[in-house]
């Protein structure tokens, strides 16, 4: 299996991610961290990071369930609430992203 499939796997279990520098800080919050997952985290653990700190960018994504988050620190383009692009247009654009409609877990506000 590689990093990016790995990566895909883990997320869809419900694991969250986080990269600070070279540090991967990784949470189980439907299963706990098994002897397995850590093997795997640690074998491919750079190219994980990698993935995550790409996506840990602040660009707008939909979480599981559908919701759209938009980060405060994304692009200004994204921004509706300060005359930026409409919802819907910006849910179309990030629905069909390289790892599906769903993206890493951190702080944000969501548009419940």
């Amino acid at each position: 299996m590689n990093s990016l499939a790995i990566y895909q796997d883990l997320l869809e279990r419900g694991f969250q991610f986080q990269v600070s520098g070279d540090r991967l800080d990784v949470k189980g919050t439907t299963e706990p961290l098994t002897t397995e997952v850590i093997s795997l985290l640690t074998e491919r653990k750079q190219e994980i990071i990698a993935l995550v700190a790409e996506w840990q960018k602040g660009g707008p994504f939909l979480q599981p369930d559908g919701n759209l988050v938009i980060p405060f620190n994304s692009d200004p383009q994204y921004h509706w609430w300060a005359g930026g692009m409409k919802l819907s247009e910006t849910k179309k654009m990030f629905s069909n992203g390289p790892f599906g409609p769903w993206h890493v877990t951190k702080s944000r506000v969501t548009l419940n």
